[in-house]
């Protein structure tokens, strides 16, 4: 129980500090652009892989200050290359779909993948797979350490590392989905070991193929 609680109170301190200091709206912003780029590219933009339409709205919204190509690469055929790996807005996705939904339907925002409800969607992205991750870590440090200790370890990782500044200060980033997929790998490799799950195999394919297109330097 003591655990859970840790994990209640990560959550619920991350979207205080978000709101309570104005943190959404900084929710995409130079490296955070660069992982977010491929979502508006794919379902907004009406030429993709071009990113035309990053100069206008980088100036709009101040997304990485002057520079109208930050992280891309121009190649022969007149395409860009990202230089940010995709697996962020793979994590990403399904609370873009809803953000986008949303403006679409009530017309309460420009639905151009930049405005305040986008910046939502990226924020409770990030919060929902470190909480995540948290409780796939709690699941496998409880068959070797007692309640008291998970919490312990639990409450140290949360408010004792840069876990904490990327998921309530600087959203976006790659760390915390490089998070859960870390905890996620521990969990269902213990899992398989003592049980033996054949789709446990999958699981773990599926994830360390995840930590190479979301964080490459973790491989």
């Amino acid at each position: 129980m003591k655990s859970k609680i840790t994990i209640f109170l990560f959550f619920f301190v991350s979207i205080y500090i978000v709101f309570e200091r104005g943190e959404y709206k900084n929710a995409y912003f130079f490296d955070s652009s660069g992982y977010y780029l491929y979502l508006p590219d794919a379902f907004i933009s009406p030429d993709l892989g071009h990113l035309k339409f990053y100069p206008e709205v980088n100036r709009k919204y101040c997304l990485s200050g002057t520079d109208d190509n930050y992280g891309m690469f121009d190649q022969p055929n007149g395409r860009k290359t990202n230089k940010y790996a995709i697996g962020t807005a793979i994590f990403e996705l399904p609370f873009f779909l809803v953000a986008h939904s949303y403006c679409i339907i009530t017309k309460n925002f420009v639905a151009d993948g930049y405005t305040l409800p986008y910046r939502f969607a990226i924020i409770f992205s990030s919060i929902f797979w470190v909480c995540l991750g948290l409780i796939y870590l709690r699941n496998f440090l409880r068959n070797y350490f007692s309640e008291s200790i998970v919490a312990i370890v639990l409450l140290c990782i949360t408010f004792g590392t840069n876990l904490y500044y990327f998921t309530a200060f600087w959203q976006g980033m790659s760390h915390p989905y490089g998070f859960f997929l870390s905890a996620s790998i521990l969990f269902y490799t213990h899992r398989l070991y003592q049980k033996g799950h054949h789709r446990d195999f999958y699981f773990l394919g599926l994830l360390l193929g995840l930590v190479i297109i979301t964080r490459p330097v973790n491989i």
